[in-house]
């Protein structure tokens, strides 16, 4: 549910159809949904697409509150 969440945020930059690996995010989960601490942990080796992946996280700002035994996630932001 996350991912697909995210994935409605996440738009490839114009001129920008492969990469040679998906960039991965780290983020921490507030108990109300709000996503916090959003970082790069792998590049795709393009800037705009890593961009392009936090920034799809930044947006979706708040998810469903998460169960109690989930406080982070790491996810590829993919295509």
């Amino acid at each position: 549910m996350v991912v697909s969440l995210l994935s409605q945020h996440y738009l490839l930059p114009t001129g920008v159809s492969q990469f040679s690996h998906p960039p991965e995010i780290v983020f921490h989960i507030a108990p109300d949904g709000t996503l916090t601490g959003i970082k790069l942990t792998k590049s795709s080796g393009n800037t705009y697409v890593d961009d392009a992946c936090v920034d799809a996280a930044k947006q979706a700002g708040r998810l469903p509150a998460p169960p109690p035994n989930i406080h982070g996630m790491r996810v590829q932001c993919q295509k």
